[in-house]
C-alpha cells in the first residue's frame, strides 16, 4: 500500500465491480440461472478482506474492469470475467453430471462447477441408472433436482424395458443387428403386394394403417420419401421406396430414439423380444373329435387364391419350382419338403409345375393332417396376427356321426386310407387321382408313405366339387392302424386294393379288410381288383371273392386298370361312398343280428 491508497478504482468507499447493497448480482443469459449471492455471503468475502488488508497480504489483481479473486475459506471459487461469472456459460447450455442419483457439480467445500452448454442437459447418471440427454424442451430449468431424476428414471427404464435397443441395433457398428434385418426383410416382403421389390404409395399406406390403425396423407408419404433420399439415394427409387430404404428407415427411427415404432411393427407380424415368431401367437387350440376335421375358410381361401396368382408371373397357370421358392421366401421353408408331399396333387408340365387346383388341394391337405403348420404358414405368407384367430381363418368340421344322421355333410374334404397286398398296385390309384399317368416299376413300388389329394365332381343337384385325399402308410403303420379303432375313426373311408390276378394278393387284403371288421369301428370300405389288365380274375378267385363279399354284406370289388386308362371311375366311387357311409360298412353275420 503506497501513500495509504489502494489503487483498485475505489469509489466512493465502493468496489468497483458492481457490488450494492452488499449483493453480487450475477444475471447469466439464455435464462437459465440466475444467481443472486446474499448479503451474508459478501459480508463473508469483506471480513477476508478486510482480514488480508490488515496483515498487508491482499493481492488484488484489478485488469480492464475485471475482479479476480480466489476466496479461501473453502466457500467459492469464482471467476468474474466481464462482470460474468465464469461457470462455463455457452449459449445457455448446462452439463451437469449426476452420479449415483445425485447432482455431481462438482461440489467440493461448497464449490459448484457447472457448465452450460447448447440449451440441453447432458445427465449422466452412474450407478448404471441412466445416461440421458434432454433437449431444453424436455426439463424445466427450475423444476426439483429430485423430482426430476425420479420421473425421468422411470420413463427410460420402462422404455428399456419395453423397447429394447439391444435386439435391434449394434451401438459399435452403428448398424441394424442381422437377426433385425431378416425379420424386417420378411415384413417388407409381405406388404410387397406386386412382388416388384418396392413399397409403392399404397402399399406403404396399407403398412400403415396395418401397424398403427392410422393413414398417411400424400404430403406425409413425400415426406417419408424425402427424408430416405436425402440420406440414401438408393433408398426410394420412381416407384417408391426399397427394401434398403426401408431398413434405413427403422435404422434412423432407432438412432432418434424411437425404438418404439420399429418395435409396434415387429410385433404386429409376430416377433417377440429375441426376434423369432413368437410360439404363444401361433397356438391356437384344433382340439377335436377323431371324426371331426379342419378346414380352411372362405377367407383363407381366397387369401391363398391371391397368393398363387400373385407369384405366378409368367401366367402361366402353374408354379414353377422358382416361383414357389420365391412364394416361401418370407418362411423358413417349403411345407412340403419331406418326400411324402411329392407327386401328392396335380401339377403340369416336366417340371411338374403346381396348378391352381394342385396348390389349393396341397393346402387342404395340409390343414387336414397338421393345421397348426398351416397357422404358422398362413401367417409367413402375411395373413396377419388379427386374421389368425381361428374363426378367421380355420374350422372344424361337425361330428360325423351327426352329419350322417342328418344324411348331407357339410365338410369339403375326405379321408381315405389305401391298404392292400404290397405290389397290388395301391401307388398307381394314388398317382391316377392327381392325373399321373402310369408308371411300370420293377419290384413293384418302394413301400413308403404316400399321399396324394384332389377335388371331384359329386353326384346330385347341384354340383360340386369336393377333395379326396388318399393317404398309402407304410406296412408298418398299417399294421398299427389295423389293430387301433381310435386311429381307424379319424378316416371317412377305407379302400382295400388286391391284385386282380393273384390269389395270394386278394388273400393277404381279406385278411386286413376282416381284421378291421372285427374291430366293429363303422368305417365304410371300397374293394378294388386293381391289375385287370392282364387274364382278368380267375374263375376260383372270382368264387372266393364273391363268397368273401357275401359274408361281410359288402359290395363286389371294382375291377379297375390303371395301366389300360381303365379307372372305373373308381375315385368318384370312392368320394360317393364317403358321403353315404352307412351303405357300404360291412358287418358280419353276427354283427348284423346283433349278437
Amino acid at each position: 500500500l503506497s501513500a495509504g491508497l489502494l489503487e483498485a478504482w475505489l469509489s466512493a468507499g465502493l468496489l468497483e465491480a458492481r457490488l450494492s447493497a452488499g449483493l453480487l448480482e450475477a444475471r447469466l443469459s439464455a435464462g437459465l440461472l440466475e444467481a443472486w449471492l446474499s448479503a451474508g455471503l459478501l459480508e463473508a468475502v469483506r471480513r477476508a478482506a478486510r482480514a488480508r488488508l490488515s496483515a498487508g497480504l491482499l493481492d488484488a489483481r484489478l485488469s480492464a474492469g475485471l475482479l479476480e479473486a480466489w476466496l479461501s475459506a473453502g466457500l467459492l471459487e469464482a471467476r468474474l470475467s466481464a462482470g460474468l461469472l465464469d461457470a462455463r456459460l455457452s449459449a445457455g447450455l448446462l452439463d451437469a453430471r449426476l452420479s449415483a442419483g445425485l447432482l455431481e457439480a462438482r461440489l467440493s467445500a461448497g464449490l459448484l462447477d457447472a457448465r452450460l452448454s447448447a440449451g440441453l442437459l447432458e445427465a449422466r447418471l452412474s450407478a448404471g441408472l441412466l445416461d440421458a440427454r434432454l433437449s431444453a424442451g424436455l426439463l424445466e430449468a427450475r423444476r426439483p433436482w429430485s423430482e426430476w431424476h425420479v420421473a425421468e428414471v422411470v420413463l427410460y427404464a420402462t422404455k428399456a424395458v419395453l423397447h429394447p435397443t439391444r435386439p435391434l441395433f449394434d451401438t459399435q457398428t452403428q448398424q441394424l443387428k442381422p437377426r433385425c434385418v431378416r425379420a424386417l426383410r420378411h415384413i417388407f416382403k409381405l406388404c410387397d403386394m406386386d412382388g416388384d421389390g418396392v413399397l409403392n404409395d399404397q402399399e406403404l399406406n396399407d403398412f400403415q394403417v396395418a401397424c398403427f390403425n392410422t393413414p398417411l396423407q400424400p404430403d406425409e408419404i413425400r415426406g417419408v420419401k424425402k427424408v430416405v433420399e436425402e440420406k440414401l439415394p438408393s433408398g426410394v427409387d420412381e416407384k417408391g421406396l426399397t427394401l434398403r430404404g426401408f431398413l434405413f428407415l427403422h435404422a434412423l427411427f432407432i438412432e432418434r430414439g424411437r425404438m418404439e415404432t420399429t418395435w409396434a411393427v415387429l410385433r404386429k407380424f409376430g416377433y417377440n423380444n429375441q426376434l423369432v415368431m413368437d410360439e404363444a401367437h401361433l397356438t391356437v387350440s384344433f382340439e377335436r373329435r377323431a371324426d371331426q376335421c379342419v378346414e380352411l375358410t372362405d377367407q383363407a381361401t381366397d387369401f391363398l387364391t391371391s397368393i398363387f396368382h400373385r407369384f405366378d408371373k409368367d401366367s402361366k397357370g402353374a408354379l414353377s419350382g422358382v416361383e414357389l421358392e420365391e412364394l416361401f421366401a418370407t418362411a423358413p421353408c417349403s411345407p412340403w419338403e419331406e418326400p411324402r408331399w411329392a407327386r401328392c396333387a396335380e401339377s403340369t408340365g416336366v417340371h411338374a409345375a403346381l396348378t391352381l387346383s394342385g396348390f389349393m388341394a396341397q393346402w387342404a391337405l395340409t390343414t387336414l393332417l397338421e393345421p397348426e403348420k398351416m397357422l404358422a404358414y398362413l401367417h409367413y405368407l402375411g395373413f396377419t396376427a388379427d386374421q389368425t384367430d381361428p374363426q378367421v381363418a380355420f374350422r372344424i368340421s361337425k361330428r360325423r356321426k351327426h352329419e350322417k344322421r342328418k344324411g348331407r355333410f357339410s365338410r369339403n374334404i375326405f379321408k381315405c386310407v389305401v391298404l392292400g397286398a404290397p405290389g397290388a398296385g395301391k401307388s398307381a390309384l394314388l398317382d391316377s387321382l392327381i392325373g399321373q399317368p402310369f408308371r411300370e416299376v420293377p419290384g413293384g413300388a418302394k413301400a413308403s408313405e404316400r399321399m396324394a389329394v384332389a377335388a371331384l365332381e359329386t353326384e346330385g343337384l347341384p354340383p360340386s366339387k369336393r377333395m379326396v385325399a388318399m393317404l398309402e402308410p407304410e406296412p408298418a403303420t398299417a399294421a398299427h392302424l389295423l389293430q387301433s379303432p381310435e386311429d381307424l375313426q379319424t378316416y371317412d373311408v377305407a379302400t382295400f386294393v388286391f391284385d386282380s390276378s393273384s390269389p395270394a394278393s386278394f388273400r393277404s387284403t381279406s385278411a386286413q379288410l376282416s381284421a378291421m371288421v372285427q374291430m366293429d369301428c363303422e368305417v365304410p370300405c371300397v374293394l378294388v381288383a386293381a391289375k385287370d389288365d392282364a387274364k382278368g380274375i380267375s374263375k376260383d378267385l372270382n368264387e372266393e371273392v364273391a363268397a368273401f363279399c357275401t359274408s361281410l354284406n359288402m359290395s363286389l370289388p371294382v375291377s379297375i386298370s390303371i395301366k389300360d386308362g381303365d379307372s372305373a371311375n373308381i375315385h368318384s366311387r370312392i368320394l360317393n361312398v364317403a358321403m353315404h357311409p352307412d351303405e357300404f360298412v360291412p358287418k358280419t353275420a353276427a354283427m348284423r343280428a346283433g349278437i
